[in-house]
């Protein structure tokens, strides 16, 4: 707000606008918009040096709406008639622009019940968040300006705010038809590894740590070191791997940068014996953490249990860091994460997998995560899904199955 008033002060069409809900991840957001003299828009946060950076756009959106001084009479009427409105349209000064960002359908829709405002809501987690509003009519509701690619569902309201699905989830698609997401008699198996969308900055780290390796040596210089294993590629989640017996028992243990410039953004680093299966403790050695002053990024945090939490290299030093046992170890198996946002499948908190059906979350059963992935049998086909972690953590994201693979929506 503050941003906007002070371009608006020397004469620059600078506007407010927000998301009620992002099409492919959870929360609400608020930006400034700039008209060009080119006619495009300009979508920037009001703390910044670089307006030509737009921060907006590799986000995708379900609706935008406007902050305007005039009065929408859309929203007035609704208001004025209705005796429960979402909170975010009790605002009457804002209109839908959702056609400025983004390529736009309609949406018609023959639903039963009776004449009156529904809305379409978007995920917000577990929860469905209104982004839009329209009249039903004789069954027939059109929402216009519908961004593509999302998921969505059609809603109504109570006197009391008790929200009723009208639809099953639906993916609105780039013909403006929806591809709804129906539970199906087919039962399948699913092995999921996170529970919410990797963000871009966990991708930066992760590839940091290709071309790195782990090594064994009897030696703490690594001058006889054993390659155990080399990362081929990136990956956002918890990694095990198994560990040959011919490298057999070694008192030192690390990974490795593969560049003189990574950082080697660990988030974890565990080595496990291969009798007994349990985690190993020993004595930190390799580089230090890259700020001294920053004790989020030591080298002891890369062995704290804490995925939220990481250490990170001196740069330009040919990161490593690593174990000694004290004595030679058989480890049978190594698990390392990159430094990202802990919403990777953790082995030893308990999930519950979730799926919509019948218009409510409907449960699958809780399970403990006993490896770097957790498998839930007897799942219905085609449905959309919801993972959460209930030993902590609050991000959870929807998505649907196929594949073999998550496709978080």
């Amino acid at each position: 707000q503050s941003a906007l008033s002070a371009f608006r002060s020397v004469g620059l069409p600078v506007v407010r606008d927000v998301s009620p809900v992002w099409a492919g991840g959870n929360g609400s957001h608020v930006w400034n918009s700039m008209l060009t003299n080119t006619g495009r828009l300009l979508p920037f946060v009001g703390i910044t040096d670089k307006l030509e950076e737009q921060q907006m756009m590799n986000n995708r959106f379900t609706k935008v709406w406007r902050q305007t001084y005039a009065v929408n009479q859309e929203l007035v009427r609704i208001n004025r008639e209705e005796k429960f409105v979402p909170a975010f349209f009790r605002n009457v000064f804002q209109k839908d622009v959702t056609d400025e960002y983004t390529k736009c359908r309609d949406m018609a829709f023959d639903l039963k019940g009776d004449d009156g405002y529904v809305y379409l809501a978007a995920s917000d987690a577990a929860e469905w968040v209104p982004v839009d509003v329209t009249y039903m009519k004789a069954g027939h509701a059109e929402f216009r300006n519908v961004a593509p690619g999302a998921v969505y569902m059609v809603v109504r309201y109570g006197d009391d705010g008790t929200m009723q699905a009208l639809t099953a989830p639906f993916v609105a698609n780039r013909a403006g038809t929806p591809e709804y997401l129906l539970p199906g008699n087919v039962l399948h198996t699913v092995i999921l590894t996170r529970k919410y969308p990797v963000r871009e900055s966990t991708w930066i780290y992760s590839r940091m740590l290709v071309g790195g390796a782990v090594e064994a040596a009897d030696d703490e210089a690594f001058a006889s070191a054993r390659t155990v294993y080399e990362i081929p590629n990136a990956s956002a989640e918890t990694c095990e791997v198994a560990v040959s017996d011919s490298i057999g028992a070694r008192r030192y243990w690390r990974f490795r940068s593969g560049h003189v410039t990574s950082l080697a953004p660990l988030a974890e680093l565990a080595f496990y014996d291969r009798a007994t299966g349990r985690r190993l403790t020993g004595r930190i050695i390799g580089t230090g953490g890259s700020w001294a002053d920053d004790p989020e990024h030591t080298a002891e945090k890369a062995f704290d249990g804490d995925l939220l939490t990481s250490y990170s290299a001196p740069v330009g030093q040919g990161a490593w860091i690593g174990l000694d046992f004290g004595r030679p170890v058989d480890v049978g198996r190594v698990r390392y994460t990159s430094r990202g946002d802990g919403n990777c499948v953790e082995p030893g908190d308990e999930y519950e997998l979730l799926y919509w059906a019948d218009g409510a979350w409907q449960t699958l059963g809780k399970k403990q995560a006993l490896g770097v992935g957790i498998k839930f049998d007897n799942v219905p086909a085609g449905a959309l899904y919801l993972l959460v972690d209930r030993t902590k953590g609050v991000e959870h994201r929807i998505f649907t199955y196929a594949d073999g693979r998550q496709h978080f929506r």
